[in-house]
């Protein structure tokens, strides 16, 4: 990718780099958040919220699951704080990368990463 645009200098590579890993970060992020919101829509719990009791009445069983679910919220609020730093760190370094390149080559470059995103 460096020889067909040639980059002044690592710097400008490493920052591309830095955005093309952010928005994949970012994708992730909808997606699990997504997923983690229909667990929540379909009453089901995800694998890793695993919570246990050995104490088998109907009160426990009732503190589990509204332990599973306050669990399952709770990791969607830390993935939207996570999605809120990368989004505002995608944004910099599209701001960043659009001073430091012309409109066509960061043009080219958004398609190429956005492409590989849909893929």
């Amino acid at each position: 990718m460096n020889e067909s645009f040639g980059f002044e200098n690592a710097s400008q590579a490493k920052l591309i780099r830095h955005y093309q890993t952010n928005l994949f970060a970012q994708k992730n992020l909808l997606l699990k958040i997504w997923f983690l919101q229909q667990s929540l829509l379909f009453g089901l719990t995800p694998k890793f919220i695993n919570l246990k009791c050995k104490i088998r009445t109907n009160s426990s069983k009732t503190a589990v699951n509204v332990a599973r679910t306050t669990r399952l919220k709770e990791e969607v609020k830390c993935d939207y704080r996570t999605l809120n730093k990368v989004n505002s760190l995608v944004k910099y370094l599209y701001f960043t990368l659009n001073s430091f390149l012309n409109h066509l080559e960061f043009s080219t470059l958004d398609c190429l990463f956005r492409d590989k995103l849909e893929t």
